[in-house]
């Protein structure tokens, strides 16, 4: 992946300015919500979805998945 990366002669890239987004008296209170808020306003702004999900989350995701790889390989079954 990286040395295609580095071989190619063109890489585009969209840069787009959102607005400043100034916190509220409520955000103020609850950096939390001011995150949240930030959040929100960059993913519409990419037109994704939000989810709750964290780095721990990930990382527990990918352990699970390298667990059933293992076992697969190993001859044994696990059913869900």
């Amino acid at each position: 992946y990286i040395l295609r990366h580095f071989t190619q002669f063109v890489s585009y890239l969209k840069v787009s300015a959102l607005p400043v987004h100034y916190p509220t008296t409520e955000e103020k209170k609850d950096p939390h919500e001011f995150a949240s808020s930030v959040r929100s306003n960059l993913a519409a702004a990419l037109g994704a979805k939000l989810t709750d999900a964290c780095y721990e989350d990930a990382k527990l995701y990918r352990t699970g998945l390298n667990l059933k790889e293992k076992t697969r390989t190993q001859g044994i079954l696990i059913t869900e």
